[in-house]
């Protein structure tokens, strides 16, 4: 599991990853230049109100994130926050 975010205005990627998982090719296809370098990503220590986060999970499951339940399905999921 990891949780990616890029910020239009900076331009720039962070991602949390507690597992380890998480690697810049996964993002290919991406509609902005996505790093290859994972040193280039910063770390996601918190989410923002109306920007758009992108998670990856193992396998579907309803999680609780923000106070509102949330399904994710096995793969890529975008939510809005």
């Amino acid at each position: 599991m990891w949780v990616a975010h890029y910020d239009n205005t900076t331009g720039l990627w962070s991602v949390y990853d507690p597992n380890g998982s998480f690697s810049p090719d996964q993002l290919d296809g991406m509609p902005v230049q996505v790093p290859q370098d994972i040193s280039a990503f910063k770390e996601l220590t918190h989410v923002v109100a109306r920007q758009i986060y992108i998670v990856q999970v193992k396998e579907a499951q309803t999680v609780t994130l923000g106070g509102k339940s949330r399904k994710l399905n096995a793969g890529f999921n975008l939510f809005g926050w």
